[in-house]
């Protein structure tokens, strides 16, 4: 028998409250390359050289210069481009800082997607961790509100677009 007073855990409580550190924990190990910018390996002319001749490129160079401009050719030491002010110009690769796309490219809406979910479902959460009621009902609530902030993270990364970096300098 209880006594009047005494709590009686509810081992279900704990497995549903661990369920959002541990999302934390797995959306940061699976998304912290993508938001560290690891994808651009400094360095990778490569990438530069796979791209078509009249690519519209941002070049900032270490000087802090800048020119938006097209691309006309890469070699393994210099960058050609056509800046429609200036004219043809060859830039020796070891004054270049940064190239990257004119055009935006999509944010991939994954990372959005799970972004939104975990914090809304985790605010949820802590929500229903103050208040009273069924276990159930607390998980059905932090399903409904993470589902929410899916939806919301979801459209606001597709409207997001960024540049896309060919090159970085080490």
């Amino acid at each position: 028998m209880n006594k009047v007073g005494t709590a009686i855990a509810d081992p279900s409580a704990e497995v549903i409250m661990a369920f959002p550190r541990t999302l934390l924990l797995l959306l940061f190990v699976f998304q912290a390359p993508s938001i560290l910018e690891a994808s651009v390996i400094p360095g990778r002319w490569e990438k530069l050289e796979s791209q078509p001749v009249g690519t519209g490129v941002e070049v900032t160079l270490k000087s802090g210069l800048r020119y938006r401009a097209f691309l006309k050719s890469v070699g393994g030491s210099s960058l050609t481009i056509t800046d429609p002010a200036t004219g043809e110009l060859t830039l020796p690769k070891s004054e270049i800082e940064r190239v990257s796309t004119i055009a935006s490219v999509n944010d991939p809406m994954v990372d959005g997607t799970i972004i939104g979910a975990a914090v809304v479902g985790g605010l949820a959460a802590l929500g229903a961790s103050q208040a009273d009621g069924s276990a159930g009902s607390k998980a059905g609530g932090v399903a409904f509100y993470g589902g929410i902030g899916a939806l919301v993270g979801y459209f606001i990364d597709r409207s997001a677009t960024r540049p896309k970096v060919l090159y970085k300098a080490r």
